[in-house]
This record gives C-alpha cells, sequence and structure tokens, in this order.
C-alpha cells in the first residue's frame, strides 16, 4: 500500500484538528495560554515524519510542536496560546492518539497548578487524531466526541439533582450576568435534605438533566461551547460529546435516551438555511448514538423533523415527525418509522405517533390517530414488528373507519362503562395522547391518558397493562404519577377541587393519603427512589385549603416513606422546574 493510500487525507493537509476546551466555558478569567506536556502515542507517520500543531484553534500556522515517527511514542513540552473563548486545537501530520496534561496557566502572570491534570487521552477511543471522518463496517458516519470540558461540577454526595427555571445567585461582583461565577440552574440534594449548587466558578443554565442506568449525568445546553455534556459524578470529570444545542425532546421522550449496552442517543436538528423560523421544520434531523468512545450517526434525515421518538433496548430508534418535498413546499407524510442499529429504515404505521413508551420494560407502545384508527398498538423490537391485535382500539367519535381491527382493549367499552365526570376526556380521540409512564414491580403498567393532544392539564389515571382501566380513589384527576415497588402514587384533586399526593397499593388497592390539601400544594411532578425510601416532588403553592392559588410559588421536597415526613426545600428567588434523583429505579 502506498503512502498516499495509507494517509488518504492527512498528508495532504486536510487531516482533522481536535479542538479541546482547556478553560472554564466561555474563559472568563481570561486565561492567555497553557502549559502543557504533549504526547504523540503509537505515532503513524510516513517516511518524511508526522507532527503535531498545537494552535488556538482558527487558522492554523505552518509550524511543528512535536514531531514523531512511524510507530514512535514521545512527549514534549508546548507553552500554547489559548483562544478567546478557552480552546487550543491540535493538527496531526499523519495520524496518532494524543496525551494532554495541563502544568498551569498565564493570566497576567503565570499560575502552576499543584499537580498536572490529564486533559485529553484519545486512546479510550479507537480513532486517532488525524483521521478523515471515518465510517461505520455498515457505512455509517462516525466521529471523535468535543472532548473534555471544564464547567465546575460538583456532584458529590448528590442524591438528587434539581434544574431551575432560570440561573439564580447573589448578585457578584461580575455584575449578575449568564456565565457570572454565582449563577447557574443547577443544584444537588443531599441524603441530609441539603439544597447546594452543583457548579464551582462559574454559571451554568441547562435545558434538560439524564441520570443514565449506570450513573453518569447528561446535561443538555448550559454553556456556548457544549450543547450534550456527559459527567461522571465519580470524577466529576466532563465531556462535551455533541456542540449543537438543537437537541430534540419529545412528549414522555427526553433528549439523551440510552439502551441496555450502554450507548447513548440524542437527535440533532439542523435548521434550513438561511431562513428559519418556529414553523419552518424543513431542515435535516440526524439520530446520533455515542458509544466506546465514538459517535455514529444512525440516521441522516434531510427535509425532516422528528417530535417524537424513542430508543429501544436493543439500540433501534422509532420515530415519528413531519416529512417534506426537495422544494419544502408540501408536506409528504408524517409516518411512524424505525431504525435500526446499523442504519436501516422502514415504515410501521402511516400515523403520526402522539407519544412512545416502554414503561421500563423491552416493548414500545405508542399511541397514534389516524386513517388506521385512533388508539395504542406495540411494538417488539426483537421481532422489528408491530402486534396485529391493538392493545387499544376505538371508533367512537366515528372520525375515521368503521373497521374494527382486533384489539386487547376496546375504547368504546370503556366510555359506555365509565361517566365523563371519572374519564374525562378520554373518549375524545380514544385516549390517544398519554404521558406519566410508569411501572409496579409485579408488571404492571400505569399513565395518564387523555385526549389526541395532552396539554400537561390534570388528567384521569389508567392502569395501562394487563388491561386497560380507570383507577378509581380519591382524585378524579392528576397531574403526574410515579411507582415505587407495588405502590402507585398518584398527585391530582378530588371532585371538590382538593389538591393532594395519595398511595395505592396495587395489590389490594387500599389507598392512604401521602401529601394532604392542608398542606397546600399542588404536586406537578413525582419522582420515586426505592434506594433511600424518598418520594421526591415539584409542587405549586396554593391557597392553603387545597385550591390552587398561587402558581408561581413553586417549591420542592420529599416524603420519607418509612415515616411519612414532608420535607419542603427551595431555592431562593428560583423556581424549580425538574427533580431528578441520582439512582434510576
Amino acid at each position: 500500500m502506498s503512502e498516499s493510500e495509507r494517509f488518504p487525507t492527512a498528508l495532504n493537509s486536510t487531516g482533522d484538528t481536535y479542538e479541546l476546551q482547556v478553560t472554564a466555558a466561555g474563559n472568563p478569567f481570561n486565561v492567555t495560554a497553557v502549559a502543557l506536556n504533549v504526547t504523540v502515542v503509537d505515532g503513524e507517520a510516513a517516511s518524511v515524519g508526522g507532527y503535531v500543531t498545537v494552535f488556538p484553534c482558527g487558522e492554523r500556522p505552518d509550524v511543528s510542536n512535536l514531531n514523531f515517527v512511524n510507530g514512535q511514542t514521545v512527549p514534549n513540552a508546548v507553552v500554547a496560546p489559548v483562544s478567546a473563548d478557552g480552546r487550543v486545537c491540535f493538527y496531526v501530520y499523519g495520524r496518532a492518539h494524543l496525551l494532554v496534561d495541563v502544568a498551569g496557566y498565564f493570566t497576567s502572570g503565570f499560575t502552576a497548578l499543584s499537580r498536572p491534570e490529564r486533559m485529553l487521552n484519545t486512546r479510550t477511543s479507537r480513532l486517532k487524531v488525524g483521521l478523515p471522518a471515518p465510517t461505520s463496517s455498515t457505512g455509517q458516519l462516525q466521529k471523535l466526541p468535543s472532548g473534555p470540558i471544564s464547567l465546575g461540577f460538583d456532584f458529590s454526595g448528590a442524591a438528587a439533582v434539581l434544574r431551575t427555571a432560570f440561573p439564580v445567585g447573589s448578585q457578584s461582583a461580575e455584575g449578575g450576568s449568564f456565565g457570572a461565577s454565582s449563577f447557574s440552574n443547577l443544584f444537588k440534594i443531599d441524603e441530609s435534605g441539603q439544597v447546594a449548587s452543583i457548579t464551582k466558578g462559574f454559571g451554568v443554565r441547562v435545558h434538560d438533566v439524564e441520570v443514565s442506568p449506570n450513573g453518569n449525568v447528561y446535561t443538555v445546553g448550559g454553556n456556548e461551547q457544549c450543547g450534550l455534556t456527559e459527567t461522571d459524578p465519580s470524577t466529576n470529570i466532563s465531556v462535551c460529546i455533541e456542540k449543537s444545542d438543537y437537541l430534540t425532546m419529545g412528549v414522555g421522550t427526553p433528549a439523551v435516551q440510552f439502551d441496555s449496552q450502554g450507548g447513548v442517543y440524542y437527535v440533532v436538528y439542523n435548521p434550513p438555511s438561511p431562513a428559519w423560523s418556529p414553523t419552518n421544520f424543513c431542515g435535516t434531523s440526524v439520530i446520533r448514538r455515542y458509544s466506546d468512545g465514538l459517535i455514529t450517526d444512525v440516521l441522516n434525515l434531510e427535509k425532516q423533523r422528528i417530535f417524537q421518538w424513542k430508543v429501544t433496548s436493543s439500540g433501534s430508534v422509532v420515530f415519528s415527525g413531519q416529512r417534506f418535498s426537495s422544494d419544502c413546499g408540501s408536506e409528504l407524510d408524517h409516518a411512524t418509522k424505525l431504525v435500526t442499529r446499523d442504519g436501516e429504515l422502514s415504515v410501521i404505521s402511516l400515523s403520526q405517533t402522539k407519544f412512545f413508551s416502554d414503561f421500563g420494560t423491552r416493548s414500545i407502545y405508542f399511541g397514534l390517530c389516524g386513517e388506521e384508527g385512533c388508539g395504542h398498538r406495540r411494538f417488539d423490537p426483537e421481532s422489528l414488528t408491530v402486534d396485529r391485535i391493538w392493545h387499544l382500539f376505538g371508533h367512537k367519535n366515528g372520525r375515521y373507519s368503521s373497521s374494527t381491527p382486533p384489539r386487547n382493549n376496546d375504547s368504546d367499552r370503556i366510555c359506555r362503562t365509565y361517566s365523563e365526570a371519572l374519564i374525562g376526556s378520554f373518549c375524545g380521540n380514544m385516549g390517544t395522547s398519554a404521558s406519566s409512564f410508569s411501572a409496579t414491580t409485579s408488571g404492571k403498567y400505569f399513565a395518564n391518558l387523555e385526549m389526541y393532544w395532552h396539554d400537561g392539564r390534570a388528567s384521569p389515571v389508567f392502569q395501562y397493562y394487563p388491561t386497560v382501566q380507570p383507577v378509581l380513589g380519591t382524585l378524579v384527576r392528576s397531574r403526574t404519577i410515579a411507582t415505587i415497588g407495588n405502590d402507585l402514587f398518584l398527585a391530582g384533586h378530588d371532585a371538590a377541587g382538593n389538591f393532594s399526593t395519595v398511595r395505592i397499593d396495587t395489590n389490594t388497592g387500599q389507598e392512604t393519603t401521602v401529601i394532604p390539601a392542608s398542606a397546600g400544594y399542588d404536586v406537578v411532578q413525582l419522582e420515586g427512589d426505592a434506594a433511600q425510601g424518598r418520594l421526591y416532588f415539584r409542587a405549586q403553592a396554593t391557597g392553603g385549603s387545597g385550591q390552587l392559588g398561587r402558581p408561581d410559588a413553586a417549591v420542592f421536597g420529599y416524603v420519607t416513606l418509612s415515616t411519612g415526613a414532608i420535607t419542603i426545600k427551595g431555592v431562593p428567588g428560583a423556581t424549580v422546574a425538574d427533580v431528578d434523583p441520582m439512582v434510576t429505579n
């Protein structure tokens, strides 16, 4: 093999550079340069040799900071200027793994670190720096993540993570602007119930937080340099996976999801160019998987916007949205589709899906309303097929075809059996929309079921599997549900409009009050933590009698299930937008 064949891009000066964020996001302390030790590991070079150029991103200078020959591992000390936003770029003529340690930094003078800190080790990935963008064995484009990033996160001792609607903090010397050291919207609550900021030294504003099954924390947004960050809470080391901040979330489907093999999935939306508006969805959606140190483009969809999506345990992705013509002048379909782990695309329904949920199990349930009818179906990710028998179907509203496919649960029968006072507008479109999914250890599923569009208002709670039937008790409408073991927790209001939270033993049907109406809270989010024996909640203060009064006075807290004690917490000056236990159930 000739040298030009071995190095198709790197030896003609078109090899990819590697960008490394070496300061806090945004470079708030005005670092001008960093003292580095750069090591080439297992270098691959032609007969002329290889080299590394370290520069402050932007235009690359025609210089060498480190030279190597084929098969060599060699270090060198480098004082590298940084870009205005705190980045350093590495270009490799040839290809090699890179190790980068920082020993100190320059502002008005030099500050040495107490000990060198490892900032980059590409050996954790199969890709060397200097390679062109590779493809997988199935032809899918792959790339390295953006690299380590300093966000100042400290998850030490966190039992749960709190996200507030806006950054909060005391007015500081930095003037209180976004990025100032005292402003953040990410907090933690420890096992003793104390609340503290997760960030150190500067502020962030994240849009979503997800805790993976292996305990890593994924934050969406937060700074201008990174759109998706992975943080190991045992070390507080963060890696910027994706720079784009156009990540797609759906109803009940978070922006970051996981398969059973440790893969991390997300959907990036690239708006159309040059003009974009909230009503123009004719851009490009890319489904991506981050696994084993590599990002793989599972599927690239031009002229399509994904609205709902769900990852299966095996790594297939089901999704639904809008697909447009080549000139963006017309919509072609709203179909529900499947893409396998290796990129094979197929249509599983001609109708647009309104929700996906796996209830923490292997199967995927989805609700749709279209020419096929209105109801819910089940997708089997092992056989990659949709059950012929519908899980839930009905045509009481007469909107679509009168044909009646086989189904396990009949919406028409449910609508004949229960009054609207008990099941609300479920019968409007056969409960096609659903939210707040949860499952018990004995295998019963529960969800809020409502109309075609679910707007977040309190709605009836149904047992979803093995049979579909409303949960009848004190509360006639619930905003949110959760399960711990075989106990179902519901937060909502009774027929008189009094808000409370109750606990139902799903084996016996016995109901007990967890947060009484007299406490004065309309709970809008419940999260169960079986390991700690806590039921976390987020709530709006009511007028004290149980009637909704001051929706702006949001608080959060938890119920200690062994004692029934209610602990109320808050972040001064902030509205808590989300609560996530660090231990997934």
